[in-house]
């Protein structure tokens, strides 16, 4: 039995040796086997929580978590980030039309199971971000529907600030590049449940 204790802790000990630990934010080389992408600054601590949109009544709620030291796999790549997740909630005319917000209860190895990730940040500034300033925190994050698989790649921009002493994001929601319909399919729905714009969230 201590040998087998001794073995896995030489492994978890290799492993750790072989990562190349560098800054998730602004990395030049993102994406590349053996490295973890870590928030040394903490900078997506400031997005952990619930935010809320409103207005009348329709809003959209979304609840961010940061993870830490993911594995992100595909073909012959390999590598560690710490990355925001989230799911999301929109309520049109008093209607809800979409809730995801039980996906936060899977503990997913893979965070891209989740409908909102994102796992690179910058802070200077985001040619999507007209009101960006100077130290503002922003992150992109993929958007996800539940069937609902259209042919792009759609977004979350978010902007982390403080105004008047209220924790706030800008949410930009935007439409990704055509990704094109490799498999001649029809997309499962004609439209994301949540409208193209941009939403001011405060912190709950």
């Amino acid at each position: 039995m201590r040998h087998i204790i001794v073995l896995i802790a030489c492994c978890l000990f290799f492993n750790c040796k072989a990562q190349t630990i560098t800054n998730l934010h602004n990395p030049e080389n993102y994406g590349t086997t053996g490295y973890y992408y870590k928030d040394l600054n903490n900078d997506l601590n400031n997005f952990n929580g619930t935010w809320k949109y409103e207005n009348g009544n329709t809003s959209l709620i979304v609840t961010l978590q940061k993870k830490e030291n993911k594995n992100i796999q595909y073909g012959n790549t390999n590598y560690y980030t710490d990355a925001i997740i989230g799911e999301y909630v929109y309520i049109e005319n008093g209607i809800e039309k979409i809730n995801t917000l039980e996906n936060l209860n899977n503990n997913y190895a893979d965070p891209y199971k989740y409908n909102l990730i994102g796992d690179v940040i910058s802070k200077f500034g985001d040619r999507s971000c007209s009101n960006c300033e100077t130290g503002n925190i922003i992150i992109r994050c993929s958007y996800k529907e539940p069937e609902c698989d259209i042919p792009s790649n759609p977004k979350m921009r978010f902007r982390y600030y403080i105004e008047d002493g209220v924790e706030k994001l800008d949410c930009l929601f935007m439409s990704g590049p055509y990704r094109g319909n490799v498999y001649g399919l029809e997309p499962q729905c004609q439209g994301f449940s949540i409208p193209f714009g941009e939403y001011t969230l405060i912190k709950q």
